[in-house]
């Protein structure tokens, strides 16, 4: 049903029933604006405001105008307009926000949360920089116009706007962040933590910085210590000033919240930065908080040893002696005395609610010391090399050493080995290695002996003249896909060290996206996709400036390369036969799809 169709049946019905079965039916948007405009301002907003049938507003609420939105981004990403800033907030959200002070906010802000939710469950993309928005609900929520309403429902709207309004991009601005907090005190439900967690996601690490100037609670830090990516700028002083400091504390529930702390902060202090090769925190900080930790850990396991008997119970025993009746009754009732003095004792919180915790901080000491440890901890396994890989089934294989003589045989042939159909050999080898569940294998070892194979190898390539024609034909090409094909698998189903995927991400600019065999250029563009989606966060933490100063401009003169020579041959016509149209909009394809990935979804960190 059009949508003239629909308001004219609506307003034509003559009872709620009829009105309620009119807004049942679908109906087509044709006219974005036009459909819109008049659907919101003759029917949803009426309901909305003034409407007394409760069915007919939740109607309304949950279904109409959700679908009402849905259907607009189904027709403005026909219309190829879905990428444009700016129509949902027009279209669909300014006119709700503008009865946001009424009588009926609360129905208002429940058709915004349903609204946004199934956009977001949609996975849509209709990001925009409207902030205003979100000044406006919060306004609300802090009761400065109008009612405050339902405050579960206004934190599920607000962590709702923030995937709407900082879609991956983060630019929440400090004004916007310290709101949210300020709403935030003595709150621990659910609902607003993960709020309080997506609204550090979605500001910048100066914006972090900024707020923890201010004086945060231990359990507020440690909630948001999960971000952990937002203090990269401040890790060193965090530690220094706060965190290590706070490991004497007395009060069991702080240490705990402190030692979480600590935990969640994790990457700072093991994963090394590609561009230094160490981690963020200082060696002289990580010094200090191992000796820290090592010595709460070992009073922690000293006190879980001892017995926790009492003065009164060490000067009852009693030897083997006869004992009359009268003693016993005596005795007897000494230990009841005894239990009933220490029932007391364990309700006064500076007693056994603090000191019996060992456990728990022995568990955390420990987590934290195996990261400062890192991968020194971990055994290094022995075995051989292979003769040779061309009688190796990996059928045949049954245990974990078998696969990992294997894997290092393979990895020695990539790293050393020149001869084309030896390297074919070991990457077929490896592929099904990648598919067997006998044993996992390094592949972040594995991907550091494909790295240098991602770029083309001028001795595969053979010149052969035909009368006064020359045609260079690649021999590598096979290989190279192989190669890229065997990178995507490994991206995609295993974790890589961080140094590694960095390494990766580059090479597959650098080397892939401008490789001439267009199915190379598109395994890698999935390849640095994948990376991006996977490791974006952790560069965030790791390595901003290496992203900024490094990688960026090495996009940006990759993406100019291609574009210079797609016009280079599509201006030169007698060329056309070696590049058809279909690799020239591929190869264009691949630039649009490398700059909208680091320009919009991944752009420069904050």
């Amino acid at each position: 049903m059009l949508v003239k169709a629909l308001v004219e049946q609506y307003l034509d019905a003559g009872d709620n029933d009829l009105k309620y079965m009119v807004l049942r039916q679908d109906f087509t948007i044709c006219e974005p604006v036009q459909d819109v405009d008049l659907l919101v301002k003759k029917v949803l907003l009426p309901v909305l405001l003034e409407e007394t049938d409760p069915e007919i507003v939740e109607l309304v609420s949950s279904q109409v105008y959700p679908q009402l939105a849905l259907k607009c981004i189904e027709k403005t990403r026909e219309m190829g307009s879905v990428q444009e800033l700016g129509w949902f907030d027009d279209l669909i959200v300014e006119p709700l926000f503008e009865r946001i002070d009424c009588k009926r906010t609360s129905f208002i802000v429940q058709t915004i949360r349903n609204v946004l939710r199934v956009v977001v469950g949609g996975g849509n993309n209709v990001a925009s920089s409207a902030e205003r928005y979100m000044k406006k609900l919060i306004a609300q929520m802090k009761g400065k116009n109008g009612e405050r309403g339902n405050a579960v429902l206004y934190w599920d709207t607000l962590d709702l706007m923030i995937p709407v309004y900082y879609d991956r991009v983060p630019k929440m601005s400090f004004e916007v962040l310290s709101d949210i907090f300020d709403m935030y005190e003595d709150r621990s439900d659910n609902i607003s933590n993960i709020a309080l967690i997506n609204s550090i996601k979605a500001t910048t690490s100066g914006a972090v910085t900024k707020l923890l100037e201010r004086e945060i609670s231990d359990s507020l830090l440690e909630t948001i210590s999960s971000v952990w990516w937002q203090f990269h700028s401040v890790a060193d002083g965090l530690f220094e000033s706060r965190l290590i400091p706070s490991l004497h504390a007395k009060a069991s529930e702080s240490l705990m919240l402190t030692l979480q702390t600590i935990c969640n902060l994790w990457p700072l202090y093991q994963i090394p930065s590609v561009e230094h090769n160490r981690p963020i925190l200082s060696d002289k900080i990580m010094a200090d908080l191992q000796s820290e930790i090592t010595s709460l850990l070992n009073r922690a396991v000293s006190d879980s040893n001892k017995e926790p008997l009492s003065s009164i119970q060490q000067e009852l025993i009693v030897e083997d002696t006869e004992i009359d009746d009268e003693q016993q009754a005596y005795l007897d009732q000494l230990q009841v005395d005894d239990d009933l003095e220490f029932d007391e004792l364990d309700d006064d919180p500076s007693s056994s609610a603090d000191e019996h915790n060992f456990e728990q901080i022995a568990e955390k000491c420990s987590t934290i010391l195996k990261s400062l440890h890192g991968d020194s901890m971990k055994p290094t396994s022995q075995g051989y090399l292979l003769p040779s890989l061309e009688n190796v089934k990996i059928s045949a294989l049954s245990t974990k050493q078998d696969i990992e003589d294997v894997s290092r045989t393979v990895w020695t042939v990539l790293d050393t080995e020149t001869t084309l159909p030896t390297l074919l050999l070991s990457l077929e080898i490896l592929g099904q290695i990648l598919q067997s569940n006998v044993a996992e294998i390094n592949c972040s070892r594995t991907c550091e002996s494909l790295l240098r194979h991602m770029k083309q190898n001028k001795s595969f390539l053979q010149t052969i003249k035909v009368g006064s024609m020359t045609q260079i034909i690649d021999e590598g090409s096979t290989f190279r896909t192989m190669v890229y094909s065997t990178l995507l698998q490994i991206v995609t189903t295993r974790s890589l060290d961080h140094p590694i995927c960095c390494k990766v991400l580059i090479e597959a600019i650098s080397r892939g996206v401008r490789d001439t065999d267009t199915t190379i250029s598109q395994l890698a563009i999935r390849i640095i996709e994948t990376i991006l989606q996977a490791d974006y966060e952790t560069i965030r933490g790791i390595d901003p400036n290496w992203y900024n100063f490094t990688l960026l401009p090495r996009v940006a003169e990759i993406a100019t390369k291609v574009s210079k020579k797609l016009q280079a041959h599509s201006e030169a016509r007698p060329d056309r036969a070696q590049h058809p149209v279909d690799t020239t909009e591929a190869a264009i394809d691949i630039v649009d799809r490398l700059q909208w990935l680091f320009n919009r979804q991944y752009p420069a960190i904050a």
